[in-house]
């Protein structure tokens, strides 16, 4: 009788055993299976790792009486990842190819503020901020998309240097901004 118990007692513990072992392989199937389809979405994701590129940029002082077809720079950046913004020389170089998306703010006083983007040297938008009260200002937004190759660069400057014209800076109402969408 007693050996019986024991054998009883050992076959229960190899069907907990078995019964543990399955359910370990299923979990193994499913981790497997997670695994793979993180795999399969690194490989497909894998040429943009690394590839952040955003920039935010601001003007820190006003700008007044701007030459016509003076480069607008924007002197201080919040964020510059990648670092395709020059806060030197106000012009955004592309540090990847892909689609880019822009955006351009223009404040201004004292009469109509305009602003044009180009890219390459050639004029992709334009921005004109009206100006309708004295002790009031303009204000413009410009957003867009764009390919860029790796080395384009987009900027923005005064298409028509109006004398008394003030761009706003010192606080956040000119700011530059972009980023990439999707790398090529």
């Amino acid at each position: 009788m007693e050996l019986e118990k024991q054998i009883t007692s050992l076959q229960n513990s190899v069907y907990t055993i078995q019964k543990d072992l399955l359910q370990k392989n299923k979990e193994i199937s499913e981790l497997k299976a997670n695994n793979n389809v993180l795999q399969f979405n690194l490989s497909n994701t894998g040429s943009n790792v690394g590839k952040a590129v955003v920039f935010s940029a601001l003007l820190s002082h006003n700008l007044v009486n701007v030459p016509n077809g003076q480069v607008i720079i924007f002197d201080k950046t919040s964020v510059n990842v990648g670092n395709g913004y020059s806060t030197h020389t106000g012009i955004f170089r592309a540090p990847v190819a892909g689609v880019y998306q822009f955006s351009l703010t223009i404040g201004g006083n004292v009469v109509n503020t305009h602003a044009n983007i180009l890219h390459n040297g050639n004029i992709i938008g334009y921005l004109y901020a009206d100006h309708f009260h004295d002790g009031q200002y303009g204000r413009a937004t410009l957003t867009l998309a764009l390919y860029l190759d790796i080395g384009d660069e987009v900027w923005n400057v005064d298409p028509d240097g109006q004398i008394n014209q003030v761009i706003i800076g010192g606080m956040p109402i000119s700011i530059f901004t972009g980023h990439l969408i999707v790398a090529n």
